[in-house]
């Protein structure tokens, strides 16, 4: 019988149950991501907002860090796929303090989790890191090389017209 510990940590782990459904979790815990960044956006004024966002960030990355270890340990596996709070740390830092259309969106989706799949340098070392860092910091790094994609794609958009 798993301890009520373990039961809140697979919780978060999953990003609230995104992480067990069965088709691409990863994905899934992507999208929880984006649901949140567009909940934090809604939330008073700009200053507000990004303060709001980083301070659900540091959260997401403590609180994952944490909670994929004990599910690692409780399942005894390495990263197990039902894992997806690090997707969710990830996505909000690939949409962090940039103003975003729909289509931006879909973008800084489409980038993260391509990038999350093939891991660049430095995401493929992260992965390496002890327990839960390995598994929160790959998509944090691969969550920032989004968000400076993004923020190049937003300016040169402004420079050259709409992109």
């Amino acid at each position: 019988m798993k301890s009520s510990r373990a039961r809140v940590a697979q919780w978060i782990a999953s990003a609230a149950g995104a992480g067990y459904i069965p088709f691409v979790p990863g994905t899934w815990g992507s999208i929880v991501g984006l649901l949140l960044d567009l909940i934090v956006r809604r939330l008073g004024s700009p200053s507000l907002q990004s303060g709001l966002h980083a301070g659900l960030i540091v959260g997401v990355l403590f609180l994952g860090v944490w909670a994929s270890s004990v599910s690692e340990r409780e399942v005894s596996r390495k990263d197990p796929s039902f894992v997806v709070i690090d997707e969710v740390a990830g996505m909000l830092l690939s949409t962090y303090f940039i103003t975003l259309s729909l289509w931006g969106y879909a973008i800084a989706f489409v980038v993260f989790r391509a990038l999350d799949v093939i891991k660049p340098p430095p995401c493929r070392w992260a992965e390496k890191l002890p327990s839960g860092w390995g598994i929160m910091m790959d998509d944090v790094f691969a969550g920032l090389y989004t968000n400076a994609f993004m923020r190049l794609l937003v300016f040169v958009s402004s420079v050259f017209g709409s992109v």
